[in-house]
């Protein structure tokens, strides 16, 4: 179920990359491919446009190159 609307929007992020390499490696296994899977989504989505094509052909590059080392070693 989408939910959709600016009540569902978050106010804000928070991106700490410390906390990223601290995670176990089972974590980042489980969320490599949900990212990789996101980017696909966006990609091949009917409401996709040129600049998100970009953006998610970046993504889908680098999470393929990176995943592998990523869960090797977290940093």
């Amino acid at each position: 179920m989408l939910c959709t609307g600016p009540a569902f929007l978050p106010l804000a992020a928070v991106v700490d990359a410390e906390l990223t390499m601290s995670m176990p490696p089972r974590l980042t296994a489980d969320t490599g491919p949900d990212a990789l899977t996101h980017a696909v989504e966006a990609y091949v989505s009917r409401k996709a446009n040129p600049f998100y094509d970009s953006l998610a052909l970046t993504a889908i590059g680098s999470i393929s190159r990176h995943l592998r080392r990523a869960y090797a070693d977290g940093r």
